[in-house]
């Protein structure tokens, strides 16, 4: 994925214990999509970023995007998350969300998280409740 100048606005820069993220958003309303990059962690022993940490601003991203693609509020009630490979700090990660099936008070929706187009960092399935 080439990221153009532009694409991306900076929504938001968020800590969580000893990682630091700053969340994205596609400036478009035809793509769906957030951001993410993970700054330098304080504790330089440690390049790799947790697993909870991912999942947290993993949430966070699909919130965002399932918000714009309803243009609803959301509220998450049930996600599986699958991790197939670790996330080094200053690499910009896209989170891609398509709903799959949609009732009138709920969402099923699928996401990736990329780390490049050929590169899937974590997928899930996830239930969303329409506010």
């Amino acid at each position: 994925m080439t990221l153009k100048k532009n694409s991306f606005v900076k929504l938001e820069e968020i800590t969580l214990i000893n990682t630091k993220a700053t969340i994205f958003q596609k400036n478009s309303d035809d793509d769906f999509e957030a951001g993410l990059i993970f700054s330098e962690p304080t504790n330089k022993a440690l390049t790799i970023i947790q697993t909870e940490e991912i999942e947290f601003f993993f949430v966070k991203l699909m919130s965002l995007n399932v918000s714009k693609l309803l243009n609803k509020n959301c509220k998450l009630l049930s996600k599986s998350i699958k991790f197939s490979d670790d996330i080094e700090s200053n690499k910009f990660l896209i989170c891609n969300s398509e709903i799959m099936k949609t009732t009138t008070n709920l969402v099923f929706t699928k996401t990736n998280l990329f780390q490049n187009e050929k590169k899937i960092i974590a997928f899930s399935n996830s239930i969303w409740k329409i506010c």
